[in-house]
């Protein structure tokens, strides 16, 4: 049986501390990134589908995201942070590390990733906005996707 992207992140994240797996799929992966110290919490969510123009490729579009502009050690964090949902404010790159960091476990769990045609979409104001969102595509080996 063929193994998929998403179960490749699954398997090879499974024991990395300040991260939670929320779900897994044939073609989806979301896990939830916490800082060591305060508990931020980062959402990240990896969407595979197969190229339509080149059928050995893989297309993975990434994002990942602050939950709150409160840390989730924070009393009332939930509420507070509903609040001031409207208050920019900046992720330090973060989120952006966070999708490097799944880049590299898929390179070290030896899938190829095809940096040409890779690139980074960040919305708004470059990452910093209220929810501070990165987006990322990354293209991998189309064998690691179940037709």
């Amino acid at each position: 049986m063929q193994t998929t992207v998403p179960k490749v992140l699954a398997e090879n994240l499974a024991d990395v501390a300040n991260l939670q797996t929320t779900s897994v799929s044939e073609s989806k992966f979301t896990c939830r990134f916490f800082t060591p110290t305060l508990q931020w919490v980062d959402t990240v969510e990896v969407r595979c589908t197969i190229s339509k123009d080149d059928p050995e490729l893989v297309i993975c579009d990434s994002r990942s995201m602050s939950a709150a502009l409160l840390p989730a050690s924070f009393p009332c964090a939930c509420p507070a942070s509903m609040l001031l949902f409207t208050c920019c404010f900046l992720d330090m790159g973060k989120n952006l590390d966070h999708l490097n960091f799944l880049k590299l476990t898929l390179a070290k769990a030896g899938i190829s990733i095809d940096r040409k045609k890779s690139l980074v979409l960040s919305p708004g104001f470059s990452g910093v906005e209220a929810g501070s969102k990165v987006s990322l595509r990354f293209c991998a080996d189309a064998d690691m996707m179940e037709r």
